[in-house]
């Protein structure tokens, strides 16, 4: 029969809707554009770039998609918590600032 497994990308890169995974799994977001992606207004939110769909017709690939899925999660989370860390340190610099006053 028919093989066809279709899967969430789970990646925060804007080119990650390739049909077909690539041999090399797909990077997360550099921390150093985690800040200018919350102000480029032609990216789609995070929720968008994460939810999109994969599928692959090669049964052989199931382990290789699983591993991109892996890598995406882990590269996504860590970008979630540096993205969280930035909002908190700004955060605290201006509750600083405004005791100083």
């Amino acid at each position: 029969g028919n093989f066809s497994f279709t899967f969430p990308s789970l990646s925060l890169q804007p080119d990650a809707a390739a049909a077909t995974p690539s041999p090399s799994p797909v990077a997360g977001v550099p921390a150093e554009t985690i800040g200018e992606q919350d102000q480029a207004a032609d990216l789609p939110p995070p929720s968008k770039l994460l939810s999109r769909t994969q599928s692959i017709t090669d049964k052989d690939d199931i382990r290789t998609s699983s591993e991109h899925m892996a890598t995406n999660v882990l590269d996504s989370f860590g970008a979630a918590l540096q993205w969280r860390a930035k909002t908190w340190i700004k955060s605290l610099a201006h509750v600083l600032a405004l005791k100083e006053e």
